[in-house]
Protein backbone atom coordinates (compact mmCIF):
# COMPACT_ATOMS: atom_id res chain seq x y z
CA UNK A 1 0.00 0.00 0.00
CA UNK A 2 1.24 3.32 -1.00
CA UNK A 3 1.59 6.19 1.09
CA UNK A 4 -1.00 7.97 -0.76
CA UNK A 5 -3.53 5.33 -0.45
CA UNK A 6 -2.45 4.90 3.56
CA UNK A 7 -3.58 8.94 3.67
CA UNK A 8 -6.42 8.49 1.83
CA UNK A 9 -8.14 5.50 3.80
CA UNK A 10 -7.38 7.68 7.13
CA UNK A 11 -9.27 10.79 5.70
CA UNK A 12 -11.96 8.30 5.06
CA UNK A 13 -11.34 6.85 8.88
CA UNK A 14 -11.62 10.12 9.90
CA UNK A 15 -15.15 11.27 8.02
CA UNK A 16 -16.33 8.06 9.29
CA UNK A 17 -15.30 8.71 12.94
CA UNK A 18 -16.84 12.15 13.04
CA UNK A 19 -19.73 11.28 10.83
CA UNK A 20 -22.07 11.67 14.17
CA UNK A 21 -21.01 15.73 14.51
CA UNK A 22 -21.36 16.12 11.25
CA UNK A 23 -23.71 18.81 9.95
CA UNK A 24 -24.41 17.21 6.86
CA UNK A 25 -23.87 13.24 7.39
CA UNK A 26 -24.55 12.94 3.61
CA UNK A 27 -22.24 15.37 2.12
CA UNK A 28 -19.39 13.63 4.17
CA UNK A 29 -20.26 9.73 3.22
CA UNK A 30 -20.33 10.89 -0.36
CA UNK A 31 -16.75 12.72 0.53
CA UNK A 32 -15.77 9.13 1.90
CA UNK A 33 -17.54 7.40 -1.65
CA UNK A 34 -14.85 9.60 -3.35
CA UNK A 35 -11.89 8.64 -1.46
CA UNK A 36 -12.92 4.97 -1.55
CA UNK A 37 -13.31 4.79 -5.22
CA UNK A 38 -10.30 6.77 -5.86
CA UNK A 39 -8.61 3.34 -3.73
CA UNK A 40 -10.69 0.64 -6.18
CA UNK A 41 -12.30 -0.20 -3.11
CA UNK A 42 -15.77 0.86 -4.14
CA UNK A 43 -17.56 1.01 -7.99
CA UNK A 44 -20.28 3.20 -7.31
CA UNK A 45 -19.00 6.20 -5.02
CA UNK A 46 -22.78 7.63 -4.55
CA UNK A 47 -24.22 4.38 -2.89
CA UNK A 48 -24.78 5.80 0.65
CA UNK A 49 -25.45 2.00 2.09
CA UNK A 50 -22.59 0.28 -0.49
CA UNK A 51 -19.90 3.05 0.81
CA UNK A 52 -21.12 1.82 4.76
CA UNK A 53 -20.99 -1.50 3.71
CA UNK A 54 -17.43 -1.34 1.66
CA UNK A 55 -15.76 0.99 4.65
CA UNK A 56 -16.91 -1.31 7.23
CA UNK A 57 -15.70 -4.37 5.27
CA UNK A 58 -12.08 -2.81 4.97
CA UNK A 59 -12.06 -2.01 8.40
CA UNK A 60 -12.80 -5.30 9.61
CA UNK A 61 -9.56 -6.25 6.83
CA UNK A 62 -7.35 -4.22 8.54
CA UNK A 63 -7.92 -5.33 12.18
CA UNK A 64 -7.61 -8.53 11.19
CA UNK A 65 -4.46 -7.69 9.69
CA UNK A 66 -3.32 -6.18 12.87
CA UNK A 67 -4.77 -8.69 15.10
CA UNK A 68 -2.66 -11.77 13.54
CA UNK A 69 0.88 -9.87 13.87
CA UNK A 70 2.80 -10.73 17.53
CA UNK A 71 3.28 -6.93 18.41
CA UNK A 72 0.03 -5.38 18.61
CA UNK A 73 -0.96 -1.53 20.02
CA UNK A 74 -4.50 -0.69 20.58
CA UNK A 75 -5.54 3.11 20.77
CA UNK A 76 -7.61 2.49 24.02
CA UNK A 77 -9.80 5.55 23.62
CA UNK A 78 -10.69 4.52 19.84
CA UNK A 79 -11.99 0.70 20.84
CA UNK A 80 -13.85 2.01 23.99
CA UNK A 81 -15.38 4.68 21.50
CA UNK A 82 -16.40 2.09 18.76
CA UNK A 83 -17.70 -0.77 21.26
CA UNK A 84 -19.84 2.12 22.95
CA UNK A 85 -21.28 2.95 19.88
CA UNK A 86 -21.81 -0.47 18.41
CA UNK A 87 -23.30 -1.44 22.14
CA UNK A 88 -26.05 1.18 21.48
CA UNK A 89 -26.33 0.58 17.66
CA UNK A 90 -27.28 -3.42 18.74
CA UNK A 91 -24.02 -4.69 16.81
Amino acid sequence: MTVQEIEKLKKVDEIMFNLQNSTDPQKALLQAGEFLKGLNLIDDQTNIEGIIQTYTDNLHKQLAKIIQRKAVSFNWTTLEYLRKYADEDGI
